[in-house]
């Protein structure tokens, strides 16, 4: 169940809290920094070999997906390796802030760059982290109204 307000009174306790943050990342990976993510071991293991087939939609739709998001200095090769890495960092954080003695892994690129970011929101990915901060993707910011480009910090209470 996903709610804006406290089910408290229904005797629901919260998984997870998703809140809009003012955070801003103390540094972002180039190509090659994304490359090293997607290289790690625990990515490897992790990912399916469903998510790596963007063979399978055919090159019309990731083209009609680069020009709905404006994109034109970017191959769709490119972009999802960018889809992966952020999700790589997530699994095994190289971009992270310290909080509380703890990583705190974030996303690595603006909302049109961002894909599945529900993986992070809803701990399917990253569990292991008390907290995270996560751009949305342009899914959940068209679907589910949130802000594009914008950090929101996700708590596991």
């Amino acid at each position: 169940m996903v709610s804006s307000f406290d089910l408290g009174e229904y005797h629901f306790s919260p998984e997870t809290i998703i809140r809009e943050s003012d955070f801003r990342p103390p540094r972002l990976p180039d190509m090659e920094g994304k490359v090293k993510l997607i290289e790690q071991e625990s990515y490897q293991k992790a990912k399916s070999a469903e998510w790596e087939d963007i063979g399978a939609e055919g090159p019309e739709l990731h083209n009609q997906w680069l020009r709905m998001m404006g994109l034109r200095e970017v191959s769709y090769e490119e972009l999802f390796i960018t889809h992966c890495a952020n999700h790589a960092n997530v699994i095994e954080p190289t971009y992270f802030i310290i909080e509380e003695n703890e990583p705190v892994p974030y996303s690595i690129d603006k909302t049109s760059h961002i894909c599945s970011a529900c993986l992070e929101f809803f701990n399917i990915i990253g569990t292991r982290f008390r907290k995270k901060m996560v751009v949305p993707c342009p899914g959940a910011v068209l679907f589910a109204g949130m802000a594009a480009n914008r950090y929101y910090e996700v708590l596991r209470p």
